[in-house]
């Protein structure tokens, strides 16, 4: 009786495994750019981005981690110069 239980509860386990394998998730993607023309280096964009898009560089915001990107929109809410323009791709 126990070879049984144990075959049944394996296979419960597989089954199990199989269906969350298979669980597929949806990701907003943002593409992110700044003019360098228009951005005068405030900092303001990498101050308050919560995940931390945004360096600076020579006096210029880089968005090196656009990965991180919520699409919150902080970022272009504080920028002066509207340097920033995000867009969900």
């Amino acid at each position: 009786m126990t070879p049984i239980c144990i075959l049944y509860t394996k296979f419960l386990s597989s089954q199990k495994w199989s269906s969350m394998a298979r669980v597929k998730k949806e990701y907003t993607v943002y593409l992110i750019k700044v003019d360098s023309l228009k951005c005068n280096g405030c900092a303001q964009c990498a101050e308050l981005c919560p995940v931390d898009v945004f360096e600076i560089d020579k006096e210029k915001s880089l968005p090196l981690r656009p990965q991180n990107c919520l699409g919150c929109g902080t970022c272009v809410a504080v920028c002066e110069n509207e340097a920033i323009i995000v867009t969900e791709i």
